[in-house]
């Protein structure tokens, strides 16, 4: 698969364990066979890395065990990669991506 990454930035108040911070993100991934998925997620940095080959895990270790928190798309999701690229600039996206970026561990 082939990562493209619409979005991310990093979320300060969670822990930073092991040297892997967290980030929040929006990416499209193109399997091999074409199809897309979305993701909106907390992952560890490196996996919103457009490089990234795998579609790796959206569980994060904390330091009293592991997190999730992500957004649960319909299905379709999105037509088409550039309706996820649209979708952004929506009142929707940016309290998603709010609700995501103020995440912090007490």
């Amino acid at each position: 698969m082939t990562r493209t990454v619409l979005d991310s930035a990093p979320i300060p108040a969670l822990p930073n364990l092991a040297g892997r911070s967290r980030e929040f993100g929006f990416a499209v991934d193109q399997g091999v066979d074409g199809t897309y998925m979305y993701l909106m997620d907390v992952r560890n940095a490196p996996e919103f890395d457009p490089s990234v080959h795998s579609s790796g895990t959206n569980q994060t270790f904390m330091p009293n065990g592991m997190m999730v928190a992500r957004v649960i798309f319909g299905t379709p999701a999105f037509i088409s990669p550039d309706a996820a690229r649209s979708w952004v600039a929506t009142e929707q996206y940016k309290q998603l991506k709010a609700l995501l970026l103020s995440l912090k561990y007490a």
